[in-house]
């Protein structure tokens, strides 16, 4: 799947739908914005997707390449030239102030390129976005509709502090977005439909928690993700060198600023890892390290372990029901006292339950019955589903990842047994 295929369908995600629906009507209301993105999120995507909205709100825009503008001119200057604009005087200063009093403005510029631009240009320009939030304040207090800016940039292209928002500026991060949730949805949605049950399941929950909220990494791990730790781990570590990371980076990261709840945007400790790529912040997940900075660490145990919090949503629901499945299937054959007629269970806590009911029958007491009773030979059909569903969840409940093989073949049993349990 290619990147432009993952932009394509991240946009139709709720979670960035209402980002860019609230950023637009900042924007329609005369409010400028400064969005900030962490690297891999491209500002071009973002603003095709802020277009579509702004055109829905019939919103008269006008875009302005900032790596075009001479670096010696003045923001305000430049913008009147490339907007055409007639001064009130030819001596009139060109300010920030003039530049909105001389009307016939659109509703909202767009100032694009900020990265590519010189530092010392990039601190002119965010110096400008400031000052033009104060002259909107004062032709909003004057009973007029004030044109919006919006700025939207690499958060580690910034020069200077993030300016402060204000009645007039809304500084908005690319943050918490996509959730997992989402990030299974969008798999959902590049599924091919002739792709075969197993790996698109498996595909669905895996990528999520190896992503966070890197939708990038979707592509980049999306045939790659069959395979064993040790192959996952490899894949992982290309991506973090194709993205020029080295663990001196990472090893200066404090974990304290990366690891916990999410906030609703990134502490001022976070902010440049975030901005790097090096975070991930999802609502289900909170705020982690990257599972490529990960690997390059060699904190293999942890990458295993999202491997693990991402099967057992998975695998644990459908080892359940095939387990009662097999239970109901055998209480209607031998009736409600097999699992007690011909051998106790080890534990004494499970035989009490199974006076209680026979569907409390667990994978080890199960295998053991079918295995050596002679009364149930008919039904050893069932051994090589009962041996793998309890090797899977004896895995499971010991917060060890299963392989996909593994998956496969139980998936496999399960189309076998078809309707009978």
């Amino acid at each position: 799947m290619s990147c432009a295929a993952v932009a394509r369908l991240l946009f139709q995600l709720p979670g960035p739908q209402r980002f860019l629906a609230r950023t637009a009507e900042d924007l329609g209301q005369g409010r400028s914005i400064l969005m900030l993105l962490p690297d891999g999120v491209d500002a071009g995507d973002l603003w095709r997707g802020m277009g579509d909205e702004l055109w829905r709100r019939d919103c008269d825009v006008h875009e302005v390449w900032l790596p075009g503008i001479p670096v010696d001119h003045l923001p305000a200057a430049a913008l009147g030239k490339a907007l055409g604009v007639r001064w009130p005087s030819p001596a009139a200063p060109r300010t920030a102030a003039n530049l909105a009093a001389a009307g016939s403005l659109p509703d909202v510029i767009s100032l694009g390129g900020f990265a590519d631009m010189p530092t010392r240009t990039r601190v002119r320009w965010l110096e400008f976005v400031s000052q033009w939030a104060q002259v909107s304040k004062n032709v909003s207090d004057r009973g007029g509709r004030p044109t919006a800016l919006c700025l939207i940039c690499p958060g580690g292209t910034l020069p200077a502090p993030v300016p402060g928002e204000s009645l007039h500026l809304s500084v908005r991060y690319w943050w918490k977005t996509p959730s997992a949730l989402e990030t299974r949805l969008l798999c959902r949605l590049a599924e091919d439909a002739r792709e075969n049950a197993p790996g698109a399941g498996w595909r669905e929950y895996i990528l999520p928690s190896l992503a966070g909220s890197d939708f990038l990494l979707v592509e980049e791990l999306w045939d790659d993700i069959y395979g064993g730790i040790d192959h996952l781990e490899a894949c992982l570590l290309k991506i973090a060198q194709r993205r020029g990371w080295t663990a001196e980076m990472l090893e200066s990261l404090d974990a304290a600023s990366w690891r916990g709840p999410c906030p609703a945007a990134p502490d001022p400790g976070q902010l440049l890892p975030w901005a790097r790529g090096f975070l991930s912040s999802t609502p289900e997940y909170g705020v982690e390290l990257h599972s490529a900075a990960m690997a390059l660490l060699g904190r293999t145990k942890e990458v295993e372990h999202r491997l693990w919090r991402a099967q057992a949503p998975l695998l644990l629901p459908l080892l359940d029901s095939l387990r009662l499945g097999l239970c109901r299937h055998l209480t209607r054959h031998y009736g409600p006292g097999w699992p007690l007629a011909w051998q106790a269970p080890a534990s004494g806590w499970e035989e009490a339950e199974l006076r209680e009911s026979p569907l409390t029958c667990q994978w080890g007491h199960l295998e053991c019955l079918v295995k050596d009773c002679p009364a149930l030979r008919a039904e050893r059909r069932w051994l090589q589903l009962i041996g793998l569903a309890r090797f899977i969840r004896n895995n499971l409940a010991h917060y060890r990842a299963v392989d996909f093989n593994s998956y496969a073949a139980l998936s496999r049993e399960v189309e076998k047994a078809g309707e009978t349990i």
